[in-house]
């Protein structure tokens, strides 16, 4: 069995956040939501989708994407998802009042 690799988890698989919650938030503030992402990709956008250039953070967790082994996806293994392409890697703190009631 071949291992899918090409979205840079070392151990196969694909990045996501915890619960597969495709919500983000952006260090400015901006919501991402899962058809915003689809919307992005349909429309063959590129760069960083947070008007900032900052990576949104998981409203679960305020945390980056995650391979399923728990580690960060690595670039030198595979492609970073495209609408994550551009974007720089700052911590930011996701408030608590961003997150819906069902994630606190």
């Amino acid at each position: 069995m071949h291992k899918n690799t090409g979205l840079g988890c070392v151990d196969g698989g694909m990045p996501f956040c915890p619960l597969i919650d495709y919500n983000y938030f952006c260090r400015d503030g901006t919501t991402v939501f899962r058809n915003d992402v689809l919307t992005y990709i349909a429309e063959d956008r590129r760069g960083c989708i947070c008007p900032d250039g900052v990576a949104p953070r998981c409203i679960t967790d305020g945390d980056l994407i995650k391979c399923p082994d728990g580690s960060y996806p690595d670039k030198s293994v595979g492609q970073v998802q495209e609408f994550l392409k551009g974007c720089t890697e700052e911590a930011f703190e996701v408030p608590k009042e961003w997150a819906p009631e069902v994630f606190i």
